[in-house]
């Protein structure tokens, strides 16, 4: 697999893009098999183990359970004894005392042999569960390899911030961009799933958005996202099943200060100067307003990028951007929180109202900011999805 990560770069450094996305496929399936087989082996090889410990703690249980009966049985009886023959029953005890000791010894010697032998599988049980964790590690990080780095969002950004804060070690969400000429793409992404089935999903929706802007050359939000979503229903449909997995989105674009954006069940936020509110966007119910600065909602087409029983081609705005005008795009994790003093979703309502008030901060303020509003909305419940934000400031 890392032979044809090199032969994809080599390939699309050369620009042959047919033959990066060839090597790709190879590189996709050469992983999903890898971790598959290890996955599963080692998840039936930890099932079976923590099964046969289990059957034989409870055979040793009852084992204990049946001496220590027969042992008061016995020990009844020579008391029996000892009022009616004082000199048989003396030694009667001794002899019953004599079988007890001999028989807990062999017990005890049976019960140290069968703690040594679970101490032995749990041994094997932590070093198959290290095994797993490690091949999570990997995946993170190749997981993280094909995320923009924070070189690229410095190279279209002066000021901006990425929040990404995956559930498990591998995410479902993930965050992407591309510069092409003076046009600069950028995205925040929900996958079916979360854990190592999202992050699945995630590889074939990244890959399928390289693909529309780098192999079929798109340059308009819409236009990629429906071909996005029809790389991605081929990709799943390979298998002879109907599978609809597939992603919710927001992408932006950004050339000479217009924006246009397109989403999949994703919207997009902009925070604004309130003086500088267009009559429109006064007149809108989803906007708030601010003594200085007024948040506007545009929003997404309600169908994913997947396989979708009504689909239709995704629809852009076009939007002038304004002096310090602040743009938000986001998965749903943040909003889906379970937190708070009454153990509740914090929505989305409030988290307009937070990033509203956050309007005048630089944006590496805001990331913190949101991280230890996280942090404290969650307390001790568990995260329940993904969370990735991306902010810019223009």
């Amino acid at each position: 697999s890392e032979a044809l990560m090199v032969m994809v770069e080599i390939a699309e450094d050369k620009g042959d893009f047919q033959t990066a996305f060839k090597f790709q496929k190879e590189l996709m399936i050469a992983e999903k098999e890898i971790f598959n087989l290890e996955k599963l082996n080692k998840v039936k090889q930890v099932k079976t183990q923590l099964d046969l410990a289990e059957k034989e703690k409870e055979i040793e249980a009852q084992k204990v359970i049946a001496a220590e009966k027969d042992l008061e049985h016995k020990t009844a009886e020579a008391r029996n004894y000892m009022l009616l023959i004082t000199l048989v029953a003396v030694l009667l005890i001794l002899m019953l005392l004599s079988v007890a000791f001999l028989k807990n010894k062999k017990l005890y010697e049976i019960i140290k042999f069968q703690k040594s032998e679970v101490e032995h599988k749990n041994v094997i049980i932590s070093e198959a569960l290290k095994d797993i964790e490690d091949s999570l590690t990997y995946s993170k990080f190749i997981q993280n390899a094909l995320l923009p780095s924070g070189q690229k969002y410095k190279d279209c950004f002066e000021d901006y911030f990425i929040f990404f804060e995956p559930k498990e070690k591998v995410s479902g969400d993930f965050y992407w961009a591309q510069k092409i000429n003076n046009k600069v793409f950028f995205s925040a992404a929900d996958c079916t799933g979360h854990g190592v089935p999202g992050a699945m999903v995630s590889v074939v929706c990244s890959n399928a958005l390289n693909r529309s802007v780098k192999e079929f050359k798109l340059l308009e939000p819409f236009e990629i996202l429906n071909k996005t979503r029809e790389i991605v229903i081929e990709t799943f449909g390979r298998g002879g099943k109907e599978v609809k997995d597939g992603m919710d989105i927001a992408l932006c674009a950004i050339e000479d200060n217009v924006l246009t954006y397109s989403g999949a069940n994703n919207p997009l936020w902009i925070v604004r100067k309130t003086n500088l509110l267009t009559e429109q966007q006064n007149n809108d119910t989803s906007t708030i307003y601010g003594e200085h600065y007024s948040l506007i909602e545009h929003k997404a087409n309600r169908m994913p990028v997947g396989l979708y029983s009504e689909m239709s081609s995704f629809t852009q705005l076009t939007i002038p951007l304004q002096k310090e005008d602040s743009i938000y795009i986001f998965t749903d994790g943040f909003a889906d929180q379970f937190g708070g003093d009454k153990g509740k979703k914090l929505k989305y309502k409030p988290f307009k109202q937070f990033l509203l008030n956050l309007a005048e901060e630089d944006m590496d303020n805001q990331r913190l900011i949101l991280q230890n509003e996280f942090d404290s909305w969650k307390g001790d419940f568990d995260q329940i999805d993904d969370v990735c934000i991306i902010g810019v400031k223009v």
